[in-house]
């Protein structure tokens, strides 16, 4: 048997780094669901947190890598999906 304490960690109040990736995560969620696991769902999601102040900066300096990995992520989950449903 073993005990495990966990924290779950949420969206808050709070202006750190840790929310804004909280929030980056539920407005990536959201456009994949509007456009599927596409580049523009991933191109739409940095727009709007770019807009909103989420993760701008970052965003603004990485913005061809984050939307490279964050396609090649989706990519990988869509082609582990089809795999699952065989």
């Amino acid at each position: 048997m073993i005990n495990v304490r966990m924290k779950i960690i949420q969206e808050s109040d709070e202006d750190n780094i840790l929310n804004q990736y909280i929030i980056f995560t539920k407005v990536m969620d959201e456009q994949i669901r509007i456009y599927g696991s596409t580049s523009e769902a991933v191109l739409k999601a940095i727009r709007i947190c770019k807009d909103r102040n989420i993760l701008k900066k970052f965003l603004e300096k990485h913005e061809k890598e984050a939307v490279d990995i964050m396609v090649e992520l989706y990519t990988q989950k869509r082609s582990a999906g089809r795999l699952h449903c065989k």
